[in-house]
């Protein structure tokens, strides 16, 4: 296994770990819980190319390209690859709740003959 594989393992296996103990915190507020969740795994798993040749967490490019860390970089386009994926869990969230609704109000009249 290569350093590179090894690394992704590794973002990979501490995005899920941080997912589970966020899942775990937030055992009181179901669609939170969800929704932190998947953002949680998202962000830890998107991908950005910061150098033309490698590919890193679009979090931790954001993270180190930041004006306190390094004053030239400019984290704008990780931080806008994370807002897409922010947007795409929430869209995803938001749809689920909106079908959800649907299908319990048609079971909801679908047991119900009308009276004519």
């Amino acid at each position: 296994m290569t350093p590179y594989a090894i690394a992704w393992t590794v973002v990979v296996v501490s995005g899920s770990l941080c997912g589970w103990l966020v899942f775990r915190a937030l055992r009181r507020f179901t669609w939170l819980r969800y929704v932190t969740t998947a953002l949680v795994l998202g962000w830890a798993v998107t991908p950005f190319r910061f150098d033309g040749e490698h590919w890193a967490p679009a979090f931790l490019v954001a993270a180190f390209r930041m004006p306190f860390v390094d004053e030239d970089a400019n984290p704008a386009e990780a931080v806008m690859v994370l807002g897409a994926t922010t947007a795409g869990v929430l869209l995803a969230a938001v749809l689920l709740v909106i079908s959800r609704a649907l299908l319990a109000k048609r079971r909801e009249h679908g047991g119900q003959k009308q009276v004519e």
